[in-house]
């Protein structure tokens, strides 16, 4: 059975340090719904999951999400994704690490998460001590 109406968004991000070097770390995608996705066409219900996407050798992710308004999501109001972002320096020191909300429409453009949009209006978080 193929999933047919389930649309997809682009999710990417590059971060670098004050030395311009990229940084280490990941992001953490979390979908903002406490129910199951129904993909009508397919007869098929579609979990939500978080996902856990690590940093490249350039301090970049590149993944995609499931559209906030694609027809699998009809009658399941106020669906958006968060996102934390967790963040080494070149030397493997630990950043500040911040959070955000975001929809992410179908016909919308790419989710940039190191953009201002999201790195300089997120909000700061607190990890534990390790």
């Amino acid at each position: 059975m193929a999933v047919t109406d389930l649309t997809y968004v682009p999710v990417i991000g590059t971060w670098v340090d004050q030395s311009l070097q990229p940084c280490s770390g990941y992001v953490v995608l979390s979908p903002q719904v406490a129910t199951r996705f129904s993909d009508f066409a397919s007869n098929i219900a579609v979990m939500p999951q978080r996902m856990v996407i690590d940093f490249d050798g350039t301090g970049s992710i590149s993944t995609q999400v499931i559209a906030t308004d694609c027809p699998a999501l009809a009658g399941i109001a106020g669906f958006m994704w968060s996102a934390a972002i967790v963040l080494n320096d070149s030397t493997g020191a630990q950043l500040s690490p911040y959070s955000c909300v975001f929809v992410a429409p179908g016909a919308g453009p790419t989710i940039d998460l190191s953009s201002p949009q999201y790195a300089v209006l997120g909000n700061s978080v607190s990890l534990p001590a390790m």
